[in-house]
């Protein structure tokens, strides 16, 4: 619990560790990645506090679902496009296919 401009407040969820991969492939961070928001696959605590510049915990904070307060729970990696590519992909090839179909008749 914590009071911050005169309201109190209770922070609610579970203590975990930080998530690992089965098989780390290269750094955490990609070469010449600065500024913020920066992105990180499976950091460690050594990473995280090299990017902070100052010691942090080696647990993390997971919040509960239905607590009101703090960040959006509702996680979805962001990679710079959304399914619809793909989609457009899948347009691209077909139409190919049907013209190598058509060219390769004649």
């Amino acid at each position: 619990m914590f009071v911050d401009d005169d309201v109190e407040r209770t922070v609610a969820g579970r203590l975990d560790q930080l998530p690992v991969p089965g098989l780390r492939v290269g750094p955490a961070e990609a070469p010449g990645a600065a500024g913020w928001p920066r992105l990180m696959n499976f950091p460690t605590q050594h990473d995280v506090e090299s990017a902070l510049g100052e010691p942090v915990e080696s647990r993390i904070l997971l919040l509960d679902v239905s607590n009101p307060d703090g960040y959006q729970r509702v996680w979805r990696p962001s990679v710079g496009f959304g399914p619809e590519r793909h989609l457009g992909y899948a347009i691209q090839w077909f139409a190919l296919a049907i013209a190598l179909v058509v060219t390769s008749s004649h």
